[in-house]
């Protein structure tokens, strides 16, 4: 592998950053859709469970199914254009590490995944 330029190597840094800064903006996007798909699962089933009689004409269920599903699926495609970002700008500077910007993505999607199951089987 041939030497790199200072310049260079400051290019490669700043577009790791920013692909840094890409994936934390998709955790954000996608934690905002889990926990707002599983907060409309809660209220509608609050209010389906409340002795005062309230017309819920929305299913709560399968709004938090798609909004979690959403965010689960937003989480999953930021990880994945993240790895291969880092991986083609390892080709030029093999010291580069993936960061903790990818472990807390990873520990996201998981709750993520967790939140589906729980309003999927309906154990809140």
């Amino acid at each position: 592998m041939e030497e790199i330029g200072y310049t260079t190597q400051l290019a490669i840094q700043r577009t790791f950053m920013a692909a840094d800064r890409t994936l934390m903006a998709w955790i954000r996007t996608a934690m905002s859709m889990i926990s707002f798909g599983f907060t409309i699962y809660k209220v509608v089933d609050g209010l389906r469970n409340t002795a005062v009689p309230v017309a819920v004409h929305l299913d709560g269920r399968q709004s938090g199914l798609i909004l979690s599903g959403l965010g689960v699926l937003c989480m999953s495609v930021g990880i994945i254009e993240y790895i291969r970002t880092v991986d083609s700008l390892r080709e030029h500077d093999s010291s580069l590490r993936k960061r903790g910007t990818l472990l807390i993505a990873g520990f996201m999607l998981f709750i993520g995944l967790a939140i589906f199951v729980v309003i999927w089987t309906r154990f809140a």
